[in-house]
């Protein structure tokens, strides 16, 4: 079934640029594009992974693919699933009022989801990296889709920090292979188990992977493609990019390396700890000073992703389930989140929070849905980002990182400093009373997305000891 999410949306871009006026879709290609990635969250939520791969048995051994889907796997397509249906909804009214670019935005929508579907299930390096280029020139292309100098700029600063990524990770497949004899997961893995793993070659090459993932990622110190990235591109992109694009190109493919290659190494552990804490710290006080909206949430998803490494870092199961557990809290918040600024730029022409001045309060819901992101975001209780921080925060503490542990927590304080104050300037300052008449709440496609994260982030939430006993906590259901 894994191979069918990756061929599925093919045949449906085939489709909607068909030649033939009978079989062209091309007028429905926002309703497609949203159905679709929703039917993928059903029957991922409905089908578990034995059926997954006992129908992807066929198309293995007819085209060749070497997919295997394991819950990891089906959390990574879930995700893809939620966000690119809130990425398809945002559309509507971020991108160019040209029929013909939202028609392109949702084929490449489409083509995205399906490259992301094909890199969750793929156990193959060397396909791993096609589909991570394929999801990056992709995201490309996005970026520019404003269609102005910034988002120009954005998307030249992004192809040429990640093209350095690209080259190390092509390095790492070819000093890997040269060792292990095949590019197979399996197979690097056995020649790591074997002994060929202390060697200087194998050594260097998980090395540069390593800084490739971290690129990909926009982490601490390969950061600078991401503050001008999410902010330069069209809203529903950025979700896109934040939500799920950077992330499962660098820090979905680091936690499969380490489950199906690598496994827990001390060496590694203290790199992904140094560089997690780096990340958390610097993103946060890059965020304080910002003016633009989209600015400050960039960098509140670096300081993020600092959380996933750290919990990476810590070298246990416990700290793995809670790393996995914050990508997809991150991914709902920050989406939701950047959903909230389609909703600002709609009504009041600007993200520059100087020049909004409180002007957002007339919009009592995105208002309501921002503070509850913001705050799941900051680890406030009992929203959903809390219980993934506070797990990560464990499994540090479990580990012997007890100053880390602090610092974590103490950066928590950092979060919350700048999201709550962007929420006192955007929505509750004392701004002009005349500019305000004139506002009012977005349109109703603009609030499906905040409204679906926000109850999302509540749910998980309050029935936190289910998901803790039933999903969160026995990394074998995950893993």
């Amino acid at each position: 079934m894994a191979t069918l999410l990756f061929i599925i949306p093919i045949l449906i871009i085939l489709f909607l640029n068909s030649p033939f006026p009978g079989l062209s879709l091309r007028g429905k290609a926002y309703p497609i594009t949203t159905t679709f990635a929703l039917i993928q969250v059903v029957v991922i939520l409905l089908a578990g992974t034995n059926r997954f791969n006992s129908l992807d048995s066929f198309f293995q051994q007819h085209l060749h693919l070497s997919f295997q889907v394991d819950n990891l796997s089906l959390f990574i397509m879930l995700t893809a699933g939620i966000i690119t249906a809130s990425a398809a909804l945002t559309g509507e009214n971020t991108i160019s009022d040209k029929e013909q670019y939202k028609f392109y935005f949702h084929n490449l929508l489409l083509l995205n989801i399906g490259s992301l579907n094909a890199l969750a299930c793929t156990t193959d390096i060397f396909s791993m990296y096609i589909f991570i280029e394929v999801t990056a020139l992709i995201c490309f292309i996005l970026i520019a889709l404003k269609f102005d100098v910034l988002a120009y700029e954005g998307a030249f600063k992004y192809i040429m920090i990640t093209s350095v990524a690209t080259l190390f990770m092509l390095t790492a497949i070819a000093l890997a292979m040269m060792i292990a004899g095949g590019t197979g997961f399996s197979q690097i893995k056995t020649a790591i188990e074997s002994g060929s793993g202390t060697s200087t070659v194998m050594k260097t090459a998980i090395a540069i992977f390593l800084i490739g993932t971290f690129i990909k990622a926009g982490v601490v110190p390969f950061h600078a493609w991401v503050p001008d990235a999410y902010s330069s591109a069209p809203t529903a992109v950025s979700i896109l990019l934040a939500g799920i694009a950077s992330k499962a190109m660098g820090m979905y493919t680091l936690m499969r390396f380490l489950k199906s290659v690598f496994g827990f190494n001390p060496q590694i552990g203290s790199i992904l700890l140094a560089v997690g804490m780096l990340t958390v710290i610097v993103g946060a006080l890059g965020a304080l000073p910002q003016k633009d909206l989209k600015r400050l949430l960039a960098y509140s998803s670096i300081s993020q992703n600092g959380y996933i490494l750290l919990g990476l870092g810590a070298g246990t199961q416990l700290g793995f389930a809670g790393a996995v557990f914050h990508f997809f809290n991150h991914a709902i918040f920050k989406s939701s989140l950047f959903a909230n600024t389609a909703a600002l730029e709609q009504r009041l022409g600007t993200l520059d929070i100087d020049k909004i001045n409180g002007r957002g309060s007339k919009m009592t819901f995105t208002a309501a849905t921002s503070v509850i992101a913001s705050l799941s975001a900051a680890g406030i209780p009992p929203l959903a980002g809390f219980w993934s921080k506070l797990i990560i925060l464990i499994a540090l503490w479990q580990s012997g990182n007890y100053f880390l542990t602090f610092l974590a927590a103490t950066a928590g304080i950092l979060t919350l400093a700048y999201l709550l104050s962007f929420q006192r300037r955007v929505f509750f300052a004392s701004g002009d009373d005349n500019q305000d008449q004139n506002v009012t709440e977005a349109d109703n496609v603009l609030l499906y997305s905040p409204l679906l994260f926000c109850s999302l982030t509540i749910l998980i939430g309050v029935l936190i000891p289910y998901f803790l006993g039933s999903i969160i906590l026995p990394v074998d259901k995950i893993l």
